[in-house]
C-alpha cells in the first residue's frame, strides 16, 4: 500500500486536491486526476488516494475530500517510475 495524496501545484496541501471522485451507477467511484508522489509507489499493489467527492453528500456549501483505495491494476492507472 502506498499513500498518493500529493499533486502537482497543490503545495502539499490536502485542501488543494483537484483529483475528483464521481460515483457511478454501480456504486463504485471513478477518480480523475494526477498524483505526483507516492512513497514506495513502485512496489505498491494499492494506492490510498485523496479525492474530492462529487456525489452531493457533503454538508451544504462544502466539498468532501475522502480517501479511496485504488488498485495498481485498475483501468487508467499509470505509474511513472521516474524520479527527479
Amino acid at each position: 500500500l502506498a499513500v498518493a495524496n500529493s499533486e502537482p501545484g497543490a503545495g502539499g496541501e490536502l485542501r488543494n486536491t483537484r483529483t475528483t471522485a464521481a460515483r457511478g451507477g454501480d456504486g463504485s467511484y471513478r477518480l480523475t486526476g494526477r498524483k505526483s508522489f507516492a512513497t514506495f509507489g513502485r512496489d505498491a499493489d494499492y494506492f490510498l488516494c485523496a479525492a474530492r467527492r462529487l456525489d452531493g453528500t457533503a454538508p451544504a456549501g462544502r466539498e468532501a475530500i475522502d480517501g479511496f483505495f485504488v488498485s495498481r491494476e485498475a483501468a487508467g492507472v499509470d505509474v511513472d517510475e521516474s524520479w527527479d
